[in-house]
């Protein structure tokens, strides 16, 4: 069997003739691993059953001073967290910024490169990355805190900027699927180590029915829904199940308290059925 058959079998639950992995790595931890191997690529090594196209975490172009900012206009801090960083600036800092807003070209988002990738391989589970896709697109551009409070004294004005979110994703997800993929993957952080960052009602007011809203095409095209979301989140479960997740992708166990350690499922909901 192929790594792609190996994962399909698992989504489809049915018993693959082993687990399917993928594994993704910090900068810091890669470097020290190629140190170990002494070898510059660790593809081989690591032998994922995913090909991921698209972006987890965005593009971000550097601005000096272990700076970065990204398409999005938001200006993030390298000098601790490489990878993603700690964002310091941000485009939308009053509500009424919202109507002036630039949303990102996406016409010719790497679509090309994407195309030529997929094209090497047809063997292996491949999926776009949509990252940074609801929640976490809306606090960057707003700040975290004003953004919660604004839950609470302006939620006209959040439902506003979700909207237009959404939209945005949409025109991504559409073209996304248009390419020899099998499944969206779609992340946005919602828990801390003990729950959810703003709690189960606000999720469900603010972002349950727009997450419906960007899986449905992607189960009507006969793809899969995958979600990746740090923090203790299990109490979104039945929801998400029932909005159209395939597969949710945990965050490390060790963020987890231990009571809910178990409740950390890689494949829990019925699938879509490609063809």
């Amino acid at each position: 069997m192929t790594p792609r058959q190996v994962v399909v079998r698992a989504l489809q639950f049915r018993a693959p003739p082993y687990v399917p992995w993928a594994w993704n790595m910090t900068q810091p931890c890669a470097e020290r691993l190629r140190r170990h191997l002494g070898a510059g690529d660790l593809a081989d090594f690591i032998g994922s059953h995913f090909l991921d196209v698209g972006s987890a975490v965005g593009r971000f172009q550097p601005i000096g001073h272990d700076h970065v900012r990204d398409a999005y206009g938001v200006v993030w801090d390298r000098r601790v967290d490489r990878d993603i960083g700690v964002p310091v600036d941000w485009p939308i800092r009053r509500p009424e910024d919202l109507d002036a807003y630039r949303w990102p070209d996406l016409a010719d988002d790497h679509w090309a490169a994407i195309e030529q990738r997929l094209a090497h391989g047809k063997h292996l589970f491949r999926r776009y990355a949509l990252g940074f896709s609801l929640f976490e697109r809306a606090w960057t551009l707003r700040g975290m805190a004003d953004l919660l409070m604004d839950m609470l004294e302006r939620p006209a004005f959040v439902e506003a900027l979700l909207d237009a979110i959404v939209e945005h994703d949409l025109v991504r997800v559409r073209r996304a699927l248009r390419l020899d993929i099998d499944a969206v993957y779609f992340g946005d952080d919602y828990g801390m180590q003990t729950g959810l960052i703003m709690g189960l009602g606000h999720w469900r007011r603010f972002f349950k029915p727009r997450l419906a809203r960007m899986f449905a095409p992607v189960r009507r095209a006969g793809r899969y829904v995958f979600l990746h979301s740090c923090g203790c989140v299990a109490e979104l479960f039945d929801d998400l199940v029932e909005i159209g997740l395939s597969c949710f992708n945990p965050p490390s166990m060790a963020t987890l308290p231990e009571k809910n350690q178990n409740l950390s499922y890689q494949a829990l909901a019925r699938p879509a059925t490609p063809g």
